[in-house]
């Protein structure tokens, strides 16, 4: 595979190869394409500062989200910044919020008590969120309740806004 070079990311080792396949994510380079990012293309990638959260989230009341600073789920109604996790849910049956375990999950620390039961791909995600200074990470299976139909509506009906919003 030729090298190809990242037109944002002016050093020398803005190189990259696909597939990645070294076994530690280089946060560095990710955080140089982030500030790049953020210095060319300036406020055409923020998030908007002059949208509330009911107008940058038509429909929602709330919106949650995994504070990495508490361990655990939080409600948000204000815009913050963000990091979403978008993956494909495998076979098996992982654990996910639900209304049983809503109130436990939006206790500071529930994360860690609940990691073990986390797939992979998460427990990644969670890391790499820290590893790039982010406070809070979406991931569908936590951030919507999986067994409350209106919920879920409401949700899929902005997962666009979700991903597009990122700030």
């Amino acid at each position: 595979m030729q090298p190809q070079r990242d037109q944002h990311d002016s050093n020398a080792d803005g190189y990259f190869i696909h597939p990645w396949t070294g076994p530690v994510v280089d946060t560095a380079r990710i955080l140089r394409w982030i500030s790049s990012c953020e210095q060319s293309h300036g406020s055409e990638c923020a998030m908007p500062t002059n949208l509330s959260f009911s107008e940058a989230f038509r429909g929602l009341h709330l919106f949650h989200l995994i504070d990495l600073e508490t361990n655990c789920p939080v409600e948000k109604t204000s815009l913050v910044k963000y990091v979403a996790l978008s993956s494909v849910w495998g076979a098996l049956s992982n654990f996910r919020l639900t209304k049983a375990n809503r109130t436990a999950l939006l206790k500071p620390g529930s994360l860690q008590t609940v990691f073990s039961m986390l797939p992979n791909t998460i427990k990644d995600a969670v890391v790499l969120t820290r590893r790039l200074r982010y406070q809070y990470l979406w991931i569908n299976a936590l951030c919507l309740l999986q067994n409350d139909a209106e919920d879920l509506k409401l949700g899929v009906n902005v997962i666009d806004l979700i991903y597009e919003e990122l700030g």
